[in-house]
Order: C-alpha cells, then sequence, then structure tokens
C-alpha cells in the first residue's frame, strides 16, 4: 500500500509539471492509475508517465470542447497510442490514436468511437490518415474538440493531418486521458478549455447512399459458441427492438448491444444478433440489394439461407483490414421475393474491431419497408 501511495505522490508531481500550461493542477489520486500498470521514469530525455496498456482517466475535471495535447513513444512491439476524450464512465468515448507500426501507410493515424468498450475502426475507415514517424523519437499529438469535430495535428504541424467532421458521440462532455494496446511512454500532456458558445453549430452532414436502410429490427445478443446456424438459438426466442441507422446508413450494433469481451480483441468471444427487414412485394421478383457487414454475415430470405461471408480482420490474408465500404459497391445479392410480404434474416456476428452492418437497394421500385 505504502508504495502505492508513494507511485500515486510521483505521478501526480511529475504530470503536474508537465501540464503547467493546462487550465489546471494535478493533486494526488486525480489520474484513475495503479502501480501494475504505470511507472513514472526518464525516457528520451523528458520526464514520462509509460502505461503498460489500457486507459488512463484524469479523474477531477471533465472536458466538452477543448485541446488536447501530449507526446508519445510507443512501444515498438504495435506502437499503438493515443488519447481518449468525452469518456462518459461507462465505456462509451472517442478514440484517436497513432500506428508507429504503420508508419507511411495510409492508416497510420486512426479515429474510432467506442461503444460499450468495442473499438469499431473497421467501420469508420474515412477517419484514417498516412504520416510518416521517426523511430526512436517523440511523435507529438494534439486534438483540438469542438462541438462534434476534431481536428489531428502531429508533430506541431499547423496543417491538420486528419479532421473528423462528426464524432460519433456528438458534441457531449466527458472525462479525458490516455490510451495505448501494448505500452507506451507518454509526456507534456497538456490539456486547455475551449469556450463552447466559439464551438461549430452542428456537424457536417455525410453523404447518404440512395435508397438506404435507415432502420433495422435488432434482436438481443446470442454467444456464437458452436458455427453451425442449425444450433443457434431458435428464432422464437427472438425479442426484437427497432434501431435506426446513423446518418450515413450504418448501423453500429455496439452502440445498441454489449459484447461478452470487448477489450481483448481477436481473443474476444464470438457475439451474434439478428437483424431483421420486413418488406413487401407487389410481385415475384428479384431485387437487388447491395450491404456491408463486420465480421461475419449469414443471410437468409424468406427461411431459405442466401449469403454467407466473413470480413472479420486478416480473414483473408494478413493484410485484409475488413473494413466495409460506405459507398455500398462491394458485396450484392438479388433478393428472391414473393408476391406479398417478405423477411429478410441476417445473423450479424463479431469479436473485435466493428460490429455492424448497412444495406440498400439498387431500386425500390415494387416493394416497401414495413
Amino acid at each position: 500500500m505504502k508504495k502505492y501511495f508513494l507511485l500515486m505522490w510521483g505521478l501526480s508531481i511529475c504530470l503536474a509539471a508537465l501540464a503547467s500550461e493546462g487550465k489546471f493542477s494535478f493533486n494526488s489520486g486525480n489520474w484513475a492509475t495503479d502501480e501494475a500498470k504505470t511507472k513514472v521514469e526518464r525516457h528520451l530525455g523528458q520526464e514520462s508517465l509509460h502505461l503498460q496498456r489500457g486507459h488512463l482517466l484524469y479523474n477531477e475535471a471533465e472536458m466538452q470542447d477543448g485541446i488536447l495535447e501530449v507526446d508519445i513513444a510507443p512501444d515498438p512491439a504495435r506502437g499503438m497510442a493515443g488519447l481518449i476524450f468525452r469518456h462518459d464512465g461507462k465505456n462509451n468515448y472517442e478514440e484517436i490514436y497513432i500506428r508507429q507500426g504503420k508508419s507511411g501507410q495510409p492508416d497510420a493515424v486512426q479515429y474510432t468511437p467506442v461503444f460499450n468498450g468495442s473499438s469499431s475502426w473497421q467501420l469508420y475507415a474515412e477517419h484514417q490518415a498516412r504520416q510518416v514517424f521517426k523511430p526512436g523519437e517523440w511523435i507529438h499529438l494534439k486534438v483540438v474538440v469542438q462541438g462534434a469535430m476534431a481536428k489531428v495535428y502531429l508533430d506541431h504541424s499547423d496543417t491538420p493531418a486528419m479532421v473528423i467532421p462528426n464524432l460519433r458521440h456528438g458534441s457531449k462532455g466527458g472525462k479525458f486521458g490516455l490510451w495505448t494496446l501494448s505500452g507506451a511512454y507518454f509526456s507534456n500532456f497538456k490539456y486547455t478549455a475551449l469556450d463552447p458558445a466559439s464551438t461549430p453549430a452542428q456537424a457536417i452532414a455525410p453523404d447518404v447512399p440512395p435508397n438506404a436502410i435507415l432502420k433495422w429490427k435488432v434482436s438481443q445478443t446470442f454467444l456464437v459458441k458452436d458455427a453451425r446456424p442449425e444450433v443457434w438459438p431458435s428464432l422464437n426466442e427472438l425479442k426484437w427492438e427497432t434501431l435506426p441507422t446513423d446518418a450515413q446508413g450504418l448501423l453500429n450494433i455496439a452502440q445498441y448491444r454489449s459484447k461478452q469481451e470487448a477489450e481483448h480483441f481477436e481473443a474476444n468471444t464470438e457475439d451474434m444478433v439478428w437483424v431483421k427487414l420486413e418488406l413487401n412485394s407487389d410481385k415475384a421478383q428479384a431485387k437487388q440489394l447491395y450491404f456491408e457487414y463486420s465480421n461475419k454475415a449469414h443471410m437468409y430470405v424468406n427461411g431459405q439461407p442466401l449469403y454467407f461471408g466473413d470480413n472479420s480482420f486478416r480473414a483473408k490474408n494478413n493484410l485484409f483490414r475488413g473494413e466495409i465500404d460506405k459507398s455500398l459497391r462491394t458485396n450484392a445479392v438479388f433478393l428472391p421475393l414473393k408476391k406479398g410480404s417478405n423477411t429478410i434474416l441476417i445473423a450479424v456476428t463479431s469479436k473485435a474491431n466493428g460490429w455492424g452492418v448497412m444495406a440498400r437497394f439498387e431500386d425500390t421500385q415494387g416493394i416497401s419497408i414495413k
């Protein structure tokens, strides 16, 4: 216990000096940390905090709009580390991080919203940026958050490396802090509050695909203990809730359903929901449906299997990322509709990195969604 309090005292003194330009001081116990995953030490010529893995939240203040800055030296194994903000205390927050191992590649910098502890980067491939990192040097990360918009600056550049025009948690406030997947050093952490009155009024509205499906009926969550659909829970056990997509037509399932395990990435449990679309057709016809999903999907039309696919991270090869195409051009099927009422069921399963579905019809002539 004495060792713990000495660590907390050392951490608070160190970070008080590092954050002297911010609008608050760091006092003992302000950071939700423990000696099992943190260590204060000197690294690359700077006083720093080494975080072994996971999150480190600042307890004594919340952020709505503001500027977060920090120097980062990720451990070389996977090199993923960054900032989290607008954390609601229930594993819902925004996350922006660098990937040193991806230096020079299109996904060297990433943004993802986290819902119920589930990272969703496969669903938001539009929020990635290329950046070259110099090995063995500090990387300066600065995030300016205003309303539902965030701008990301690297290495003291005046030009943003990435702009997120529509943060998925909106503009509500919350706690802020640090994050790393496999270990990182953090130094010179600073926070400056901004006046919300000066922020943009609304996020920039994204384009919506034509004939997009904007609501789905979604079941409760099940664990996938067996890959065979015939041993999955009976449809008679399902309870349905009608849920809206976001403005782009994406249903991020993790926003509404919790996974049994969400923080161990590919070591997570595999969880499943059924999503359902009911429609009427004025005649028997084949209607083309474009769709995207993460990670796996089994599709049935009027009780008959039609499609199975696996878009899990690295499912096809070591470079396969499994990101969904929001222009809805990648996957398409022809639905064999009968005259009258039709039911499309999709079992969407996920382990990590994204849990979602979106779809649109080529045309809606002769059909109406219930």
